[in-house]
């Protein structure tokens, strides 16, 4: 059972995170090129599309994801594929063609010039293409073909990574080049997936069956709308208070933190099928009380030691001018590590298909980023975007613990995941606001360690062996 997860977050999940790690990836290359100025912009731009891509989904993939294995035969499932398939199409062509009407007025409202009005309009061609790839690699999932899976993902990364660093540093493209080498990388993943996927794509259209992916997904869309609010929302009230300049420290910050969405995305992706497949055990509860906790020790430790060395990761991967940003790592790290853990939390509203509440507890963990961005902004500076993420995550924690627990009751320990959020966030408080050196950063860490430790060892008893260790975290 744990070996099929494990299995799935490897093969899967890793190779659909290949996308985030490319910005990861990019950042030595992108921060030797451009200033943190040029790199506000550039991330101000890709937030925008990100949004508008939302739109477009109309979280069509959570629908198949949830219907898939209802479908009897190959007939059955070519027409699940193809009602969700056009309908993508249709709302990102529809969205793209909004986006680029408005390019003008856009560049103006972000950064009061129209120049950057081409550069919006080349993003937004690739609203289509990213969401077709996107939702053929869903169905990839379920295809169950882990190799041919990863295949695709790796070669649609490496040509986006390649073209984008061909045109931005031999071409001297700039800005926009970073834009075409995304382009032309979903491009040419989105026309092989689909030559390769075309059995299950036909010209079909069940309407009974659209309403049920309707029915289920577009109750979720705010609440993905929300996310992406709480994850990049701040980006537009920096306008107000700070600079072209902070945003693109932070958005290095959050490059350098990614490494913990390549985790979220891997998790992400295996999680859905591993949960729903284990649904129908008479034991699933225990299951699902199992991993929370595997998951929340293993995912609270990494977060730690990621928090106190990211300065060190910093300074190798970027330039002088962004050092200012090592402050802002812990707490964004932090931030990404408790999304990986609600998902092992919050099942009450899919199992018992009362998605509606998401959108309530998304838009309440909105209010409390945009409130605390409000208030604490203009007294901190900076280091109060990823400190109001951090609380607005938490709330959409607490808030998804209980609305789970309410609907469809499992038993999480309480006790057990606030003392390790407590373990974890106080090192990770002190390495941002203090200097502290290499060996006592290595003493935390080996404190850490033996904390969480004795959490799983004391989970059931105290007999020490590699057995009772995960029968304890059990």
């Amino acid at each position: 059972m744990l070996k099929d997860l494990a299995k799935s977050i490897l093969i899967y999940g890793v190779a659909s995170s290949l996308g985030k790690f490319v910005g990861l990836f990019l950042v030595p290359v992108y921060t030797r090129i451009f200033s943190p100025e040029q790199y506000g912009v550039i991330d101000l731009i890709s937030t925008v599309v990100a949004f508008v891509s939302i739109l477009g989904m109309v979280q069509l993939e959570s629908s198949i994801s949830r219907y898939y294995y209802t479908a009897k035969d190959d007939s059955e499932r070519r027409l699940f594929i193809s009602t969700a398939f056009w309908p993508i199409v249709l709302f990102s062509v529809f969205w793209m063609i909004i986006v680029a009407l408005v390019a003008d007025y856009a560049s103006y409202l972000l950064f009061k010039t129209v120049k950057y009005k081409k550069i919006i309009i080349v993003s937004a061609l690739t609203i289509p293409v990213s969401n077709l790839f996107s939702y053929l690699t869903v169905v990839m999932r379920y295809q169950k073909k882990p190799l041919t899976y990863s295949l695709f993902v790796i070669v649609q990364m490496l040509t986006s990574v390649g073209m984008s660093i061909w045109l931005v540093v031999y071409e001297r493209m700039g800005i926009i080049g970073v834009f075409y080498g995304q382009l032309f990388g979903f491009v040419l993943g989105a026309a092989v997936l689909t030559f390769y996927l075309r059995f299950y794509i036909v010209f079909s259209l069940q309407m009974d069956l659209l309403k049920k992916y309707f029915r289920f997904g577009i109750p979720m869309v705010p609440a993905v709308a929300g996310s992406w609010l709480n994850a990049y929302a701040n980006r537009f009230f920096m306008l107000g208070y700070l600079t072209l300049t902070d945003i693109g420290l932070y958005t290095v910050a959050l490059k350098i933190a990614s490494a913990f969405q390549l985790i979220d995305s891997a998790f992400r992706m295996a999680w859905g099928p591993f949960m729903w497949e284990n649904y129908e055990r008479p034991d699933h509860r225990e299951i699902y009380k199992r991993i929370m906790k595997l998951v929340t020790i293993g995912v609270f430790f990494l977060v730690v030691v990621f928090s106190l060395f990211g300065k060190e990761v910093l300074l190798l991967l970027t330039t002088a001018d962004y050092t200012k940003a090592s402050s802002l790592i812990g707490m964004l790290a932090y931030s990404i590590g408790l999304g990986i853990i609600a998902q092992t939390i919050g099942l009450g509203a899919g199992i018992t298909k009362r998605t509606e509440y998401n959108t309530v507890i998304y838009c309440i963990s909105v209010a409390v980023n945009i409130g605390c961005l409000f208030v604490l902004v203009p007294k901190m500076g900076l280091i109060a975007v990823p400190l109001s993420l951090l609380l607005s995550t938490t709330a959409l924690v607490a808030l998804a613990w209980y609305n789970s627990e309410r609907l469809y009751y499992i038993g999480f320990s309480k006790s057990f995941f606030i003392a390790a959020y407590a373990l974890a966030l106080i090192p990770i408080v002190i390495a941002s606001m203090i200097d502290i050196n290499s060996f006592v950063k290595l003493i935390i860490v080996g404190v850490v360690l033996f904390m969480f430790g004795m959490m799983l060892i004391l989970g059931r008893t105290p007999v020490v062996s590699i057995n009772t260790i995960f029968r304890g975290a059990f």
